[in-house]
């Protein structure tokens, strides 16, 4: 998947996220807050290329708005 390097595919199959029908059930921050709170270092750059990714677009283009909500919305 587009933004999703295999460290952190390797974390989602860790915690019971197979595949990308997974992580579009569940959106962004779901998987995101599973992996974080299994102990793994996740920083918000994997919540906002897991968002870019659900979305088709490079995670440099998750803007500002975008950003803050997701950070609201993960806890972080």
């Amino acid at each position: 998947m587009r933004n999703i390097g295999s460290i952190s595919a390797q974390w989602f199959n860790n915690v019971g996220i197979f595949t990308e029908a997974d992580l579009a059930h569940l959106g962004s921050v779901i998987p995101f807050r599973i992996v974080k709170e299994s102990g793994y270092p996740a920083s918000l750059n994997l919540l906002y290329g897991l968002e870019a990714a659900l979305r088709g677009i490079d995670w440099r283009d998750v803007h500002g708005i975008e950003k803050e909500r997701l950070r609201r919305e993960s806890g972080v």
